[in-house]
This record gives structure tokens, C-alpha cells and sequence, in this order.
């Protein structure tokens, strides 16, 4: 899955219409309609794939600032994805450079798309299915943000495939992203494994993807935080559920609220007080392993919104 960011010179790509909240059968579906720099996006998508025959394009979105491109290379790519992925950037540029007028054409070719991409290889059958879902997903989770600012105060109940329940308050639509990572360190880890790990926790969120975790250990905090300062989104599992008077504490405080943070707890809070144990904090590690391998976005899982 490639994703692509509009230049700041660029106008809007398009605009997101219809109903987040209707049936399949109605036809005022979620759904995006093109603006002209989107028009050009899609032009340049037409004359690149018949270029680059290797490539199949089976699921794209246009959305307002960003495309979303799940891309199967299907024969030998000699020249490599990021060259085409280049290419493709620059035909965009060019359409809209030849479209201006030429007396009003700017002596340098503005770039359309910001400078580099992020990328997700799907590594099986059923991540591949998360990509195009999500990409299918787009439109209705943005006009769900929009119409429904309160979304990510509010408490959800959530029923894993395995029949577990949970409380969880945040932005749930953070379980229905693609790319959800485990942290967890063990003392058992090499340093050469464990750094190569950071390596790719890190890389989840400069790709837009979530970290998952109790982010107990000092080390799992640490990259949490790094995560934070990096822009990244969290799914924390919580030892106890939420009491009368929950509120985050810490850094977490700073993004209640936001798109950034989901909490995941037990469906009751505990009014004891104690120490966690170890038992407890491998529970809570197995959970978020269940977390992450959940499918979130074929309704096998169940979230509604939880209401006192």
C-alpha cells in the first residue's frame, strides 16, 4: 500500500461526500468526487499504468490531501517500485504544469506531490485484504471525524472474535488501521534483535501505522513517547477498567481526545489498589498481541459505543 501527500502548492484533491452512517444499498454511499487536482492524479494514474504493465493497481483512493494505492507487482520490476512510484509523481507534476496556460506557466515545474512516500508491504493474504479495506474505508471514516468531533471522548464496547469484551475509550477507528505493531521488550531480546525491532516500531509510525502494548517495561515507554513527539497513534492496554473519575495521566493527558490515542481496559474497575503483578503484565501483553491480530475490519470483531 503506497500513500501519497499532496504538495502544500497544491490545491485539494477532492471532496468527500455522502453518509457515513447508511446501508450499502443506499446511494448516498461514502464516496470521494475529484476537484481538478484530483482529475490530474487520476490522469497520470491512466498513462502510468499502461507504462508499467508489472504493476496492477487494485485499490486506490483520492482523498483531499492524500492518495492511497494498493499496488501488486505482479511481473519483474527492473527498474524498482520507488523509480516507478518517482515517475508516477512526476507525470502528475507535468499534466498540471501543461495545463496552465503558457504565458501564466511558472518558469519551474512545482512538484504535485510532496517529496517521498510511505509504504506497507503486505507480507500475507489476510494483511493484503486489511490494505484494500482500509483504503475502501477512507471516505466514511474521514466524514465520520467531521460529522462526529465528540467521537474520540466517548467509551465503546468492543467484542474480540474470540468472545473477550472490552472497555475502550479513545479513537476506535485506530483498530481498524492495517498496520498494528506489538511492542515488547524482553530481557531474553539480543541487542542486536531488540534495536531491530525499534527499527521497525519506528517505521509502523512513520508509515502512519500503531503501536500497540501496556508499555510497562521502561523501554516500551520510551518508544511510546518517541511515538508521541513523532506523531505517531498508540493503543494502550490498560491494567484496570475506567472508574467514575478516569482521566489519562502523564503524556497520555496531552492526547485525550485526539486521534492519537486509543485505551483498551478491562470491562470492571477495580477499587483495590496493588502492585502489578507478573502475571498480570504477561495477560495484558497477550491481550495486545490479540489486539493486533484481530480482523477489525470484517465485523467479525464488534464495536458499539457504550452508554452509562
Amino acid at each position: 500500500m503506497i500513500t501519497l501527500l499532496k504538495a502544500e502548492t497544491t490545491g485539494a484533491l477532492s471532496n468527500v461526500v455522502g453518509n457515513p452512517v447508511i446501508s450499502s444499498n443506499n446511494e448516498d454511499l461514502p464516496r470521494t468526487e475529484l476537484l481538478q487536482s484530483g482529475k490530474f492524479v487520476e490522469k497520470a494514474l491512466q498513462d502510468w499504468e499502461k507504462k508499467y504493465t508489472q504493476i496492477r493497481v487494485t485499490k486506490k483512493v483520492i482523498m483531499p490531501d492524500h492518495i492511497h494505492l494498493c499496488l501488486h507487482v505482479h511481473e519483474y520490476l527492473k527498474v524498482g517500485l520507488s523509480r516507478a512510484i518517482s515517475n508516477l509523481m512526476g507525470r502528475a507534476s507535468r499534466i498540471r504544469h501543461d495545463s496552465i496556460p503558457e504565458h501564466l506557466r511558472p518558469d519551474k515545474m512545482q512538484p504535485f506531490f510532496r517529496k517521498g512516500f510511505n509504504d506497507r508491504i503486505a507480507f500475507n493474504d489476510r494483511q493484503w485484504e486489511r490494505q484494500q479495506k482500509y483504503i475502501e474505508d477512507n471516505p466514511r471514516r474521514l466524514l465520520i471525524k467531521r460529522k462526529h468531533p465528540d467521537l474520540f471522548f466517548k467509551k465503546w464496547l468492543i467484542t474480540m472474535s474470540s468472545g473477550m469484551q472490552f472497555m475502550a475509550k479513545g479513537n476506535i477507528m485506530l483498530l481498524k488501521n492495517p498496520d498494528i505493531q506489538v511492542v515488547r521488550f524482553s530481557r531474553k531480546f539480543s541487542e542486536e534483535h531488540y534495536q531491530s525491532l525499534v527499527k521497525s516500531w519506528e517505521a509502523c509510525i512513520d508509515n502512519n501505522g500503531v503501536l500497540v502494548s501496556p508499555f510497562i517495561h521502561p523501554n516500551e515507554k520510551d518508544v511510546r513517547d518517541k511515538a508521541f513527539e513523532d506523531g505517531g497513534s498508540i493503543i494502550r492496554i490498560c491494567e484496570n477498567g475506567f472508574g467514575d473519575r478516569f482521566a489519562p495521566v502523564g503524556r497520555e493527558f496531552d492526547y485525550a481526545g485526539t486521534s492519537r490515542l486509543l485505551l483498551i481496559a478491562p470491562l470492571r474497575h477495580d477499587t483495590r489498589s496493588s502492585d502489578l503483578s507478573r502475571q498480570k503484565a504477561m495477560e495484558m501483553n497477550t491481550i495486545a498481541e490479540a489486539v493486533a491480530e484481530e480482523d477489525w475490519l470484517t465485523g467479525k470483531a464488534k464495536i458499539r459505543e457504550f452508554k452509562d
